[in-house]
């Protein structure tokens, strides 16, 4: 198929996630599922959203279940994606809602289990960090060759010395 605009993916599910077309659409694939995951930031405030979509089968043409996500009143900025064994996991530079401030990168994990599932009961549990930690990126999976049995997501990024001075 030809590019099309990243918010028709979510017509079906309507709200902000159908009505704006923000960019950024992230998209991974999970080789342990053999499953497509978009993800697309609502950047229009007063409440930021988080659109996934999640494919039924390998086929990337194939439908989807769709969710959205909210991200509070905080700006989203700089989203990426990592696809691990047991969750989904997003990070974002996050700004107040005047954007004159930098608040903390906000990391923000999804049930892999349930979004696979097409579970209208997904959850998302996200936290802020600090401001002098930032543009942290998760870990991903993109090997044929799993991490170790229960091996807990990373990230990685800036963030601040235990001395105060930044890495």
């Amino acid at each position: 198929t030809g590019p099309s605009a990243g918010n028709l993916l979510w017509t079906a599910l309507g709200g902000p996630c159908a009505t704006y077309n923000d960019g950024d659409i992230i998209a991974q694939y999970d080789k342990a599922a053999h499953r497509w995951m978009l993800a697309q930031n609502v950047f229009h405030g007063p409440t930021y959203y988080a659109c996934v979509a999640v494919s039924t089968t390998p086929d990337a043409l194939g439908p989807y279940y769709l969710y959205s996500f909210s991200l509070g009143t905080n700006f989203p900025d700089y989203p990426k994606w990592g696809v691990w064994t047991n969750s989904w996991a997003q990070t974002m530079n996050m700004f107040n809602p005047t954007l004159t401030a930098f608040v903390g990168a906000e990391v923000c994990m999804y049930e892999r289990a349930a979004l696979l599932a097409g579970s209208l009961t997904a959850r998302q549990k996200c936290f802020l960090l600090t401001p002098n930690d930032d543009s942290l990126l998760p870990g991903d999976i993109d090997s044929a060759t799993l991490p170790p049995s229960a091996q807990d997501e990373f990230f990685i990024g800036s963030v601040a010395s235990p001395t105060g001075g930044t890495n």
